[in-house]
């Protein structure tokens, strides 16, 4: 049976992670997926490069289930192939700045005269309108401005280093698709194509909820107060983690209670995750391990509430990730192993769900990659085949929008296609 986008013709002109990772959820989902690179292939060919030149880890991995046309936008020869694209496809996703959709001839103004039932995604660093509309970016820059860095970033050095892999990014591209299918959902209701907007900056203002919220009545004055014990600490040279947890203190977000009941415990052979917040939870958890809890008159971080924050800590390490899972498991406390990526990728529970898929490369031969992350039991929704080599769909391409093998030719020898073999 065919995916539910089975028939959906897409152009993907992106490179990185936020619009292909859209992108590689639509092809998953049956939609035929052009991916448009430059000439020599989109810059994430080249970083982490396996055994064949132009193959990536990166690449690979983001971008299986396309099709590859290289195109070399900046001539001026390829705007009658752009035009043809635009007249024969459904959907459009872009992830450039601003200034330069016009420069190229992508921009949806242009596009949606030739095909006003056209669904375009632009996704921008900072979002479509204000003073840094027309900037670009990355997640790192999206997630300083939004206060996600300050929240998640490592913070053991003189500035927090940016979280591994990018989040932002990530969200942004499953955020991009719910509202893709939602303009596909008024596109069959009306015949009207329209412009999607997403950024980086809105998703990651909408991964904080809570923490970035403000209550007239209580806030404003709490936080010019905050602000100042801020200033003293920045004055005083105070290190990024000491500045998050005077703010995670004075803002009551936790603190204390995470140190103990929503953490990773080291043991003997590797780590374990601990997750009780309710009070039933936490009354089980301490039964489970032998240590009673802090008395309700011990104020969260006293010494009192760390000594028995470091005996927990011990008495985890006296023991083995299995050991403790068992132990916890048993008393419906929970908890779960701590995996780095590789090993996830053989996790039991991972293989039983469908969560990753093997796929056979033309050229890099095997490999193992992440799953989209839902699954439709009436339509297929997997990741089906390998990441394209690059300019492998060209010809095909090209013959299904309409440019005759003569016109080919002639763009061949132009260079529009990259250079010349």
């Amino acid at each position: 049976m065919a995916g539910v986008l089975a028939g959906i013709k897409v152009v993907e002109i992106a490179q990185a992670l936020a619009v292909p990772g859209a992108g590689r959820v639509l092809a998953a989902l049956g939609a035929d997926v052009i991916k448009l690179e430059p000439p020599g292939g989109e810059s994430q060919r080249h970083m982490d490069t396996l055994h064949v030149k132009g193959e990536s880890r990166p690449f690979s991995s983001i971008n299986p289930g396309k099709r590859s046309l290289e195109l070399d936008m900046a001539s001026p020869h390829a705007r009658p192939v752009i035009d043809a694209l635009a007249k024969n496809v459904d959907i459009f996703l872009t992830g450039m700045k601003q200034p330069d959709l016009a420069r190229y001839g992508i921009d949806y103004e242009r596009l949606a005269v030739l095909n006003p039932r056209l669904i375009y995604l632009q996704t921008s660093a900072f979002g479509a309108k204000g003073p840094d509309a027309q900037l670009g970016g990355y997640d790192i820059l999206a997630s300083g401005l939004s206060g996600l860095a300050f929240l998640t970033g490592r913070d053991d050095g003189a500035a927090p280093e940016p979280v591994v892999p990018a989040y932002t990014d990530a969200a942004t591209s499953l955020g991009s698709v719910v509202a893709i299918l939602a303009a596909l959902r008024h596109r069959d209701a009306t015949g009207e194509g329209q412009r999607v907007h997403t950024s980086l900056l809105s998703t990651a203002l909408s991964m904080e909820l809570s923490f970035v919220s403000r209550f007239e009545e209580v806030d404003p004055p709490r936080e010019r107060e905050f602000d100042a014990q801020l200033a003293e600490l920045r004055a005083r040279g105070a290190t990024p983690r000491e500045q998050r947890r005077a703010w995670e203190a004075y803002w009551k977000r936790g603190g204390g209670i995470f140190d103990l009941y929503f953490r990773h415990y080291r043991t003997a052979d590797g780590m374990l995750g601990v997750g009780v917040l309710s009070h039933g939870l936490r009354a089980r958890f301490h039964d489970a391990i032998g240590i009673p809890a802090p008395g309700k008159d011990v104020a969260l971080k006293s010494p009192e509430w760390n000594a028995v924050v470091e005996r927990v800590e011990a008495l985890f390490a006296t023991r083995t990730t299995q050991q403790w899972q068992d132990q916890l498991n048993a008393a419906k406390v929970p908890c779960m192993r701590h995996k780095l990526p590789h090993q996830v990728l053989d996790d039991p529970q991972v293989r039983a769900n469908d969560m990753v898929v093997e796929l056979d490369h033309p050229t890099l031969g095997r490999y193992t990659t992440a799953n989209v992350p839902f699954q439709l039991e009436r339509t297929p929704t997997n990741v089906t085949r390998p990441s394209p080599e690059l300019a492998a769909d060209n010809d095909d391409v090209l013959a299904e929008i309409g440019i005759g093998a003569d016109d080919v030719a002639r763009l061949r020898a132009l260079g529009v296609f990259g250079p010349t073999p």
